[in-house]
């Protein structure tokens, strides 16, 4: 059983948790240690050395194309440098495949995924708050801005109000505090 999560979301359909495989067992590495040992033991002694070198600059090139290919495709980088887990505790990393149109696959530690995952549903919970208007700067000056209006990064300044039976309104919120 492979740890596979399809969200379905707007942003995001699927997660994929892996782990990263140790250098040596790498397949950019792995096969081509022993390629280039083979070449080594096998071709350099038996054919002439330009012949030899030939068939180097053709390991070479296979080579040179696996790392560019783990550099252009997420899912080559993936199958070549992580290995998928079945269990939770042996994850280091995940691979976010986006829903249509809305951006590239990406692999993100573990650790940042659970904390964007935090971010995003504070942020959601931030936009349905209706009755809160906080004091937002924009354009040099303050102004009033509803919950779904706001974006990560945006500068607030909220105060403590009560509603109109005089309990404590509360706005849950995903913000650095300035003093």
């Amino acid at each position: 059983m492979v740890l596979r999560f399809n969200v379905g979301g707007k942003v995001v359909d699927r997660v994929d948790l892996i782990r990263k495989k140790k250098w040596p067992w790498r397949l950019d590495v792995f096969p081509f240690a022993v390629l280039y040992s083979i070449w080594m033991v096998t071709i350099v002694p038996s054919i002439d050395i330009v012949d030899a070198l030939i068939v180097l600059g053709g390991l070479v090139s296979i080579h040179v194309l696996t790392l560019l290919f783990t550099a252009w495709s997420i899912d080559f980088k993936c199958f070549v440098q992580y290995s998928k887990v079945n269990d939770i505790y042996a994850v280091d990393s995940c691979k976010v495949t986006p829903a249509k149109f809305s951006g590239s696959k990406e692999v993100v530690s573990f650790w940042v995924s659970t904390m964007e995952k935090s971010r995003l549903k504070t942020l959601s919970e931030l936009r349905r708050v209706r009755g809160g208007h906080p004091d937002c700067i924009g354009a040099s000056m303050w102004v009033k801005l509803s919950g779904t209006d706001l974006l990560p990064g945006d500068a607030v300044s909220i105060g403590r109000s009560s509603g109109q039976n005089g309990e404590d309104k509360s706005v849950p919120a995903d913000m650095l505090l300035l003093a």
